[in-house]
Formats: C-alpha cells, sequence, structure tokens
C-alpha cells in the first residue's frame, strides 16, 4: 500500500525524517518495502501483514507513528449542521451477520463536477483515476480513513426502498465496469423494488450510478462480513481497494466518522443540504477485556518490563485500561484492532512499542541425555535391519474412525476416546498396528509387491502407552510370515513375541485387499527397547563415514554393462565409488538375463551420480570419470558396455 507522508503528517507530527519514519515502521512489524520521493512528498511503499486491516489507511499508518515515536494523533471531527429532508428511504437488512452496520445519509441539492486540484493530486498519488466530486470524495475518505464507501442516486431507487440480503446463484448485476456479472449464493447484495443495485463491498451497480444529472444522493459507510467479500471476490475473479479493506476486517466504529468525514468535504467543496445521519448496527458486540500477567509477559518476551511502561505503551496503540494497576491488567483493544484475540496478542504490542530490537537473543542450553537410556539407538537399528529385509517404512494416522473400530474389530470400550475430536475420523486413539498396515495394503492396490512396517505407539486403557512393531507384506514376493518374523529375531539378536495373522478372504474384502495373499504381525517393543544394549545398536554405525553436502550442482550419468550372471550387482555398484570422492552415487535401476547379451550373461544398469564439493563439474570432467568407471569394471568384472 502506498501513503503519502505529508498526508500523514496531517494527522501527526512524529518530528523525524521521512527515512527515519519509514525505519521505525519496519522495525515495528509494517514493512516499507521503498520511500521515493515526488515532488514535496515522501511515498511509502508498505507492506501490510493480512491481519493488520486497519493500517490499511492514512489513519492506520499515522496511528502507527503516533504510537512509536510517543505523538499525539489528530483526528478532525466534522461537524455537520443536519437538516430535515422530506425524502423518506426504508433500509432491510435480512441477516446481521450479513451486515452488521449500514449507516447513510441523504444529501439534497448536489451537483456533479469534476474534483478541485488538490483532491485529484492525492488521489493520483494513490493511483486512483478521478471520475467526479462525489465518487472521488468516497475514495479520498477510504484513503483517509480505511472505510470503503458507496453513493447511490436517490431518485434512481425504486421504491426509495434498499434491502440488503445474499444474493441467489445465478442472480446477475451489471457493475459499474460495464461487466454483468453472475452471483453466487454468498454475495451480498443491495436492491430496490425493481433492481439489484449494488453488488456490496466490491462495486456498485450501474442501475443506481452517480452521473451528470444527479441531484440527490445516498450516502453510505457500512460494515459487510469478510468471508462473504472474499468467497465472491475470489469467484468472480474481481478484488477491488473496498473488498481488500473488507476482507481484511475494517473498523466496525468507524462507519459514522467516515460519513460525517466525506459529507464534510462535499458540503465545504460543492455545497449541498444534508439529512440525518442513519446508523442501523444489528450486531452489537461488547468489547472483549483480556486480562494481561505481567510476570508471563516477561518470561514470553524475555525482557525486564514494569507494569506502568506496560500500560503506557498499551495506551500509545489505542487500548483501555481497565482497574487498579497491579501484577496484572485489564485491557481493552481499540475497535479497529480485530487481530487482538488472546493475551499473547496484547504482549506483542508491548513488544513492539518497546522495540523488537530490544529482544535479546539467547543460545538453546545443550540439553544433557543420558544415551544409556535414550532408545533412539535402538529403533534405528530395528529401522536397518527391516530396510536390508526389503521393507518400507509408514506412517499412519494414531486416531481411528468408528467404522475403523467396527473393521478392525476393535472393543471400544478398551479405547481412549478424544474428548473433542476435530473430525469424526479421530475419534479413538489406536490400540494396535496390525489393522493399520492391513488397511495401508488395501490402500496400494497398484504394486505387485508390498513389504511395509511402522514403528509407531499405542494406547489402550489395559496396557496404557507403548511402543510396537507393526510389519505388512502381500503380493508377488510373498514371503512365508512366520519365517519372515524369525529373520527380524536372529538379525536382531533378541526375541520379539508376534501376533501373527495371514489375512484370508473374508479380511482381504474388509480392508479392500486386492491382493491374494497378505499377512500381518505386530510385536511390543518394550522389553527390547529397556533390554537392548546401546553399545549393540551402535555396531550398526561402525564404518559409516560422513561428507558434507556440496553446494553444487551434480551430473547423472546411466551406464549399462554386461557381465557374467554370477556378479553381485552390489560389487559392481561399490566398485564404481571406488573411482573416485566426486561419483557420490551408483544406482542400480536394470538387471536382467537374456540369450541376446550370449549364454550366462547378463545387463546391468546404473544411475551414476557425479558431484564436486569446490566447484560445478565441466562436461570434460564427468566425461572422464565415467571413462575411468568403463575402464575399471572391464578390469575387474570383465564387463562391457552394452551398446545394443
Amino acid at each position: 500500500m502506498k501513503v503519502s507522508f505529508n498526508w500523514v503528517k496531517e494527522l501527526v507530527k512524529p518530528g523525524k525524517s521521512a527515512q527515519n519514519v519509514a525505519e521505525k515502521l519496519t522495525l515495528s512489524g509494517a514493512e516499507v518495502e521503498e520511500v521515493k520521493k515526488i515532488k514535496n512528498d515522501y511515498i511509502f511503499d508498505i507492506d501490510i501483514t493480512p491481519n493488520r486491516g486497519d493500517e490499511l489507511s492514512v489513519l492506520g499508518i499515522a496511528r502507527e507513528v503516533a504510537a512509536l515515536f510517543n505523538k499525539k494523533l489528530t483526528i478532525p471531527e466534522p461537524q455537520i449542521e443536519e437538516q430535515p429532508l422530506d425524502l423518506p428511504l426504508r433500509v432491510e437488512i435480512d441477516n446481521p451477520l450479513t451486515c452488521p452496520r449500514f449507516t447513510y445519509r441523504i444529501i439534497d441539492n448536489i451537483e456533479i463536477k469534476p474534483s478541485p486540484d488538490w483532491i485529484v493530486e492525492k488521489l493520483r498519488s494513490y493511483g486512483f483515476r478521478p471520475i467526479n466530486n462525489i465518487v472521488d470524495i468516497t475514495n479520498l475518505v477510504m484513503i483517509e480513513l480505511g472505510q470503503p464507501m458507496h453513493a447511490f442516486d436517490y431518485d434512481k431507487i425504486h421504491g426509495a426502498r434498499m434491502k440488503i440480503r445474499r444474493a441467489k446463484s445465478g442472480e446477475r448485476i451489471k457493475t459499474l465496469d460495464g461487466v454483468t456479472r453472475y452471483l453466487i449464493d454468498e454475495a451480498i447484495i443491495i436492491e430496490d423494488d425493481k433492481n439489484i443495485m449494488d453488488l456490496a463491498g466490491i462495486m456498485g451497480g450501474e442501475a443506481s450510478e452517480v452521473d451528470e444529472k444527479t441531484k440527490r444522493i445516498i450516502l453510505e459507510a457500512a460494515v459487510f462480513n469478510p468471508v462473504l467479500i472474499r468467497k465472491t471476490s475470489k469467484h468472480i475473479g474481481l478484488t477491488t481497494d473496498a473488498s481488500y479493506r473488507f476482507e481484511r476486517q475494517i473498523d466496525k466504529e468507524g462507519c459514522i466518522r467516515a460519513l460525517n468525514r466525506a459529507t464534510e468535504l462535499i458540503l465545504d467543496t460543492f455545497g449541498g443540504t444534508p439529512g440525518q445521519a442513519v446508523d442501523i448496527c444489528k450486531d452489537k458486540i461488547s468489547p472483549k477485556v483480556i486480562e494481561i500477567e505481567i510476570k508471563k509477559v516477561k518470561n514470553l518476551l524475555g525482557i525486564e518490563i514494569d507494569i506502568k511502561s506496560a500500560k503506557n505503551y498499551l495506551e500509545r496503540v489505542g487500548f483501555e485500561i481497565r482497574g487498579e494497576l497491579t501484577s496484572k491488567l485489564k485491557v481493552m483493544a481499540p475497535s479497529w484492532r480485530n487481530d487482538i484475540k488472546i493475551w499473547q496478542d496484547v504482549a506483542e504490542e508491548i513488544a513492539r512499542i518497546n522495540g523488537y530490537a530490544k529482544l535479546e537473543q539467547e543460545k538453546l542450553k545443550k540439553s544433557k541425555i543420558d544415551n544409556e537410556k535414550t532408545t533412539y539407538y535402538q529403533k534405528e537399528l530395528l529401522k536397518d535391519v527391516l530396510y536390508d529385509l526389503g521393507f518400507n517404512e509408514v506412517y499412519n494416522y494414531t486416531f481411528l474412525s468408528n467404522k475403523d473400530v467396527e473393521v478392525f474389530r476393535s472393543d471400544p470400550l478398551n479405547l481412549y476416546e478424544v474428548e473433542n475430536p476435530v473430525a469424526p475420523e479421530n475419534r479413538y486413539l489406536r490400540d494396535k498396528l496390525s489393522p493399520m498396515m492391513a488397511k495401508t495394503i488395501g490402500k496400494n492396490p497398484t504394486f505387485e509387491s508390498i513389504k511395509i512396517f511402522e514403528v509407531g505407539e499405542v494406547f489402550s486403557k489395559t496396557d496404557k502407552e507403548s511402543i510396537h512393531l507393526g510389519i505388512g507384506i502381500a503380493g508377488k514376493e510373498y514371503e512365508d510370515i512366520n519365517k519372515l518374523t524369525e529373520k527380524i529375531n536372529a538379525a536382531l539378536d533378541f526375541d520379539l513375541i508376534w501376533q501373527i495373522s495371514e489375512l484370508n478372504i473374508e479380511e482381504n474384502e474388509r480392508y479392500k485387499i486386492k491382493k491374494k495373499r497378505a499377512a500381518v504381525a505386530e510385536a511390543d517393543l518394550t522389553l527390547f527397547l529397556k533390554q537392548k544394549p546401546l553399545k549393540g545398536a551402535l555396531k550398526s554405525l561402525q564404518g559409516t563415514r560422513y561428507r558434507e553436502i556440496s553446494r553444487f550442482p551434480s551430473v547423472t550419468r546411466d551406464i549399462a554393462f554386461i557381465v557374467d550372471t554370477s556378479i553381485d550387482s552390489t560389487r559392481v555398484s561399490a566398485s564404481i565409488l571406488a573411482i573416485s570422492p566426486k561419483v557420490v552415487q551408483a544406482e542400480l535401476f536394470d538387471e536382467f538375463a537374456s540369450p541376446k547379451f550370449g549364454e550366462g550373461k547378463k545387463n546391468i544398469a546404473y544411475h551414476v551420480q557425479l558431484q564436486a564439493s569446490d566447484k560445478t563439474l565441466t562436461k570434460k570432467e564427468a566425461d572422464d570419470l565415467m571413462k575411468k568407471i568403463t575402464s575399471a569394471i572391464k578390469k575387474e568384472f570383465g564387463g562391457e558396455i552394452r551398446s545394443f
């Protein structure tokens, strides 16, 4: 958002240069991306965060400047001499959630003219195109106070009636840009007895447009539902300056000020007869009082702050302090701060005004862990064993739905039920892993072979909380589940006690498994994690070498050899890797025998990844490495490059 520094200074005198003010704003959260000098003014280009809709105006930025520099903010209060007008108008609001507040005033004896130079200059500094005096003033007030406004031609309102309601899907309106727009039922419209006159909060309609023949207007300032505005704007592909502000919430108490300010500008500049202001407030919400404890604020921010300073900072940003000053403060956020919900939000305001730069960095203290008691290495050993046996690790949800309980045949009386589940699928905590392993197999029907495992927590009222290992196998390379669990025990040198289940036809249907054979098994890891010596787990790390990750891109080449079928492809991989430190990976992606290779011969193919730690490899350097690999494999294994 662009903001004129001269305009800001009409409301607050910071006593600082534009650069100093820009720096202070940036350090407080309103990032000034650019300060551009135009004639005798400075234009700030400010990146406003989505939660700070109150800053989308000159007044909003002036409030920030006043708080940051502890200066007085001056907001002119217009004085309007209202007159009774014999111009009836009935306004109806179908739902207070759609339009919580609607204020308006009829102004008679209007003359439509071009705006004076000072208004045109201000609008153009913000990128607005001048249209006529009435439209220009509504735009000027929106920029100045953050309240979108609209003016209707009173004589174009059929039946002297305006109804604010949600649209019916398929209804349409021709907006001021000449486009006919088809609406969804989230759109907010204003209609009279004949036409839809306004796409509220986004753009006015041609049916009630102010033009050169207009003699009297309905000047409106309202609050519309931000969610509905956002949905409608996104659906029709139209974002306006008004919708942008409504989406981020405006000050519900700012309507009358904006209405009077616009009225004052119209009367002072062009004349007219103002009627009485009408304020329809359908959603009166009492300001929320938030209690903060100064001790908690200190702990959260990591700074020393006393109660008087906290009070001062909060009053500078518009908060009202209730009650006596004790170790606690009862504060009430101003109406324009819709982002203040909890005490931590209030604490952030204290930090902003105190200065983020004063928050000291504190290094995290190193925690001391008794490695003899941790289960990390035992788990890693277990996972290494399973990887070596061809398993892939999965992570399943720890929650069960009612349907899962029924399908898995769990006893709901033995399950922990979540008190306030965010969704029906999260009603219970799981009490075992095996059913989830079966369910995962069922969700992966395209894989010919499946070998999966999970190490995770299970919960039940009988056993409380424990860590289990679950495995699941299915498909083409199906292996006897009993022998497989024996292999795992042997590799771990520990007798895990398994609950094994080879799934029958009924169970396969229950879990939607398409494989002919499938099995799951589960073991409690409590004793394994407690009794397995740490040094045993560390054996898996012996001989492991680590290298620094290179900052430079790698080069990948594919290479295929014809070798004897008796040669182990892993030995060839090891030989490729041994050629140079710049060979960082040799991944086998194809291996098969065929008569076309000759009797007793097979094809083995690798993705070879080349990478240097200090630079990007040239094409010649990569070619030379591949030549060395070819020569080494030929010499060691009699491998020939496959050329067909």
